[in-house]
């Protein structure tokens, strides 16, 4: 496969490095991360290699990473069913020359690699978005290699996507182990390349403008460290325990969206019910049954939008009192948060307890907070929480609901300071 490319100086470095047995493409946003992982997976399994590719959700996976390959072999002249075949609802990419393969994989179905093995390497897009189990699970599986010659060969990893959100995980450790196998881009270097000046503004604005600790992880493609780091569950915390509550985010039902119910104490999940096909009258069945097996004394419901409303009133009809919170309204403490959402979030993340270990890893690593004009505390939009993980942060919305007593939680004022200061907020 002959390409006349043109690739910007960090995607040379990461290419340059074919040989390595792990190396990762650390970068912003739009500098074609997703392009040079499938090129470099395609140039392996053109020598006949068969590679795994995967993200953390099996749609990306297809619709981002085999995409890139596909666009890639459109680009080199190859034709579907004369060059290779692919088998879209596998995602198996096979090519009929070399007999190379490409297996789709994603963290939240690991599953579907099961019973293949002897693979040459794999490719994990948007690396941090990797639970370790699952990287481990598919990892397992490159194993037993041969080369072109006939020779046993050692497995091979390619990491690509933006930094870690966070300063802890498997995926920040093994970069601060390795800090000769990744190559950092900053979104800057893709302007007139891949993308118009005006780009690079649009992505600074919908990170929270330069300082923020979001957009210098997204966007300029740095590490986080211990004291820039500004997700508001990297605080010191003391559980307390609170009235058996239950939160519900009951979502609109679009767009696979989904109802979450959380049950806690403060101190434990004591039950929690998701589903994806629901009507109200369901919403409010779902709600009472929670209610009266774990003999819920406070409800709290999110009708930012107005989807919940139905649900409050209903509930309230039925002698289930229950609270409509909508996450722009007023904070109770209005001297320090901006909004409701950013109180009751501070309040869920000051009684965090040890004890419900990775529960909501992702949506936890990207809420991270800043002050407004008038100092108050206040959470990134929830909009670059999605660009960031890829869902909304249903889950974690239903948890703070419950958590969203009248008793505020403990906030450690001098490492909010810190942390500021760190950034000049």
């Amino acid at each position: 496969m002959k390409l006349d490319l043109k690739l910007i100086p960090s995607q040379m470095t990461f290419m340059r490095h074919f040989d390595d047995l792990e190396y990762a493409f650390l970068a912003g946003v739009g500098t074609g991360k997703s392009f040079v992982g499938a090129l470099y997976v395609v140039s392996r399994v053109l020598k006949g290699e068969k590679w795994f590719a995967g993200s953390q959700q099996w749609g990306t996976t297809k619709n981002v990473q085999f995409k890139a390959i596909t666009d890639l072999l459109d680009m080199a002249g190859l034709k579907e069913g004369a060059d290779y075949t692919y088998n879209k609802s596998d995602l198996v990419l096979t090519f009929n020359g070399s007999k190379g393969v490409i297996k789709g994989v994603a963290s939240q179905a690991k599953n579907a690699v099961t019973g293949y093995t002897k693979f040459h390497g794999a490719w994990f897009d948007e690396a941090f978005l990797w639970d370790e189990d699952s990287k481990r699970y598919v990892q397992g599986r490159c194993r037993n290699c041969f080369d072109k010659d006939g020779k046993l060969t050692d497995a091979r990893f390619r990491y690509t996507g933006t930094p870690p959100l966070e300063p802890s995980g498997w995926y920040y450790s093994w970069l601060c182990k390795h800090p000769a196998n990744y190559v950092q881009a900053s979104t800057e270097e893709s302007i007139g390349k891949y993308n118009a000046p005006s780009y690079l503004e649009q992505q600074i604005e919908a990170y929270g403008g330069r300082n923020s600790p979001l957009c210098r992880i997204q966007v300029f493609g740095e590490m986080p460290t211990a004291e820039s780091s500004l997700s508001i569950f990297n605080r010191e915390h003391k559980p307390v325990k609170i009235p058996v509550s239950l939160g519900i985010d009951p979502s609109g039902g679009s767009n696979g969206d989904e109802a979450f119910f959380v049950v806690t104490d403060g101190l434990n999940i004591i039950d929690e019910y998701h589903t994806s096909n629901f009507t109200q009258k369901e919403i409010v069945a779902k709600a009472m049954e929670l209610s009266d097996k774990w003999s819920v004394t406070e409800r709290r419901v999110d009708v930012t939008g107005g989807f919940g409303t139905y649900l409050v009133e209903a509930l309230n009809d039925a002698k289930y009192p229950s609270d409509g919170v909508n996450f722009g309204q007023k904070a109770r403490d209005s001297s320090k948060y901006a909004n409701a959402r950013a109180e009751m979030y501070f309040n869920l993340a000051n009684r965090w307890n040890d004890a419900w270990g990775d529960k909501c890893r992702l949506e936890r690593y990207a809420t991270v907070f800043s002050t407004n004009a008038s100092g108050k505390l206040k959470l990134i939009e929830k909009d670059a929480i999605k660009k960031v993980i890829g869902k909304s942060p249903d889950e974690l919305d239903a948890l703070a609901l419950a958590c969203y007593t009248d008793e505020e939680g403990h906030i450690d004022t001098d490492q909010l300071e810190i942390a500021l200061s760190y950034f000049n907020i």
